[in-house]
């Protein structure tokens, strides 16, 4: 992972509360692959400021419905040592309307029958 600079660089306590979530959560995510820290010579946790952002898209993932695999197969593909691009962004959203699209055609085909 490239270096970061401190200022960048956040405790999973301080990351946990950003985002609205807890440390045990933060741990879960990271040990399924969905964000990653770097560690200290003490090996306390340090988060990159842009983990924000992905723990963000992983709550929108699970609010339309997404399990935590289907997110990580998304974001795998999504950079891990940087902000991903706007176009980068787009491209898995449309992946993901396309999946909620279909299981509500799904739902709506359970729902008359």
């Amino acid at each position: 992972m490239p270096r970061i600079a401190p200022l960048e660089l956040l405790s999973i306590g301080d990351l946990a509360r950003r985002a609205g979530t807890s440390v045990p959560t933060v741990r879960y995510y990271e040990e399924r692959g969905l964000i990653r820290s770097t560690r200290t010579a003490g090996n306390k946790r340090l988060f990159p400021r842009h983990t924000l952002r992905r723990l963000a898209v992983v709550a929108a993932g699970q609010r339309v419905g997404l399990t935590l695999q289907e997110i990580a197969v998304a974001m795998a593909e999504l950079p891990s040592d940087r902000p991903p691009t706007q176009r980068e962004w787009r491209h898995m959203s449309q992946q993901w309307a396309e999946t909620v699209s279909r299981r509500i055609r799904q739902l709506e085909a359970l729902q008359s029958s």
